[in-house]
């Protein structure tokens, strides 16, 4: 589960996210042309009669102990290894529960699985199912042709839910998580760094972090809407002492 400090920044930057997701909605995609909305409506009707085999299901005694799990960081975790099995059992939990958000929970996140075979069989019948469950009507005329191009030839890239967000609620929901993910992982980062160094230089670093934390969540939002450039010299500028002097002499 993610800190709750996060949660300011998360008020902070979802004004700004959600313009940049409208900007994004009106970008044309590869796939927008090939499925129409009441094609698209068609196929989710249909999809909804796709069995779920109830060996993907957790058992009853997961249902009750771990109803607060988040699915996605299991699937994506910023740090480690993905455990699809556990993704799996919390996002059926999620999905019982009618959670929100859900490109990026139960629905979207059993999609994502199904679609690529991870963890589970290849089903694309089945994650077309749950495509439709997570996915605005919107985000279905290109999520549902990309999944059906999926099913006639292997794709080089995984199938992601958010590739096709274009609402400012999804897109919000697609950033957010890429913030957190790369913020845990800059702090593990920083902290193997800084490791070997002295109670004062770790001190002086530290308080550096804290000052300056209010333009490490811009770059990171920066980062994450496709303005890495800035990002980097940012990032670059910390790990930078592992070869130089710049924060030991502090």
């Amino acid at each position: 589960m993610k800190s709750s400090n996060n949660l300011s920044l998360r008020h902070k930057l979802s004004g700004t996210i959600a313009c940049v997701a409208l900007l994004f909605a009106a970008m044309p995609t590869a796939w927008s042309a090939e499925i129409g909305e009441a094609q698209a409506e068609a196929i989710c009707k249909q999809a909804k009669k796709v069995p779920i085999p109830a060996r993907d299901l957790p058992d009853k005694a997961y249902f009750s102990k771990d109803k607060n799990c988040n699915s996605i960081d299991y699937y994506d975790p910023a740090i480690g290894k993905p455990d699809f099995q556990k993704a799996r059992w919390c996002a059926y939990v999620e999905r019982k529960e009618d959670v929100g958000a859900p490109m990026l929970q139960g629905p979207g996140v059993l999609a994502m699985l199904y679609a690529n075979g991870q963890g589970v069989p290849r089903n694309i019948p089945l994650a077309t199912r749950f495509a439709c469950e997570a996915l605005s009507l919107a985000e279905l005329e290109a999520g549902l042709a990309d999944l059906q191009e999926r099913s006639k030839t292997a794709q080089p890239t995984p199938f992601k839910t958010c590739d096709h967000a274009s609402s400012a609620l999804s897109a919000n929901e697609c950033a957010l998580h890429e913030i957190d993910n790369h913020k845990l992982l800059r702090e593990a980062q920083w902290k193997t760094m800084t490791a070997r160094w002295s109670e004062a230089q770790k001190k002086a670093f530290w308080h550096l972090v804290a000052v300056s934390g209010k333009w490490f969540d811009q770059a990171e939002l920066e980062y994450s809407t496709g303005a890495a450039p800035m990002w980097n010299s940012h990032w670059q500028m910390l790990e930078g002492e592992k070869n130089g002097n710049r924060f030991r002499d502090c």
